[in-house]
């Protein structure tokens, strides 16, 4: 996808390019609202079928935002979790050698 189709999606949910995923999800709960196609239901022909188009652009725009925010993140995220995983079945491994070799020590004993 070009720049310029990135800073369009920006313009539509009217955010600045440096705006945080916090923000980035507020501005379109607050749109979507605004622009709901139920919501309007009451407008003129003109005025709803205005408001279904501009729903769907801020749905695109917050589709394509949101996959891109997340992204990198997930994805550090993700190797992050598969290293704690690794760690944890290591430490559960020993943890259970640990217990067998004091269970034969405690049987040898007596």
């Amino acid at each position: 996808m070009p720049k310029t189709k990135n800073l369009e999606y920006y313009k539509i949910l009217a955010l600045k390019t440096t705006a945080t995923f916090i923000e980035l999800k507020q501005k379109y709960q607050k749109l979507v609202l605004s622009y709901y196609p139920d919501k309007n239901i009451n407008k003129t022909l003109s005025e709803y079928i205005e408001a279904e188009q501009k729903f769907k652009e801020i749905q695109e725009a917050y589709e394509y935002l949101i996959v891109n925010h997340k992204e990198p993140k997930s994805r550090k995220q993700k190797t992050t979790l598969k290293k704690n995983m690794k760690r944890h079945q290591f430490q559960r491994k020993n943890m259970h050698q640990n217990q067998r070799k004091k269970q034969l020590i405690k049987l040898l004993k007596n």
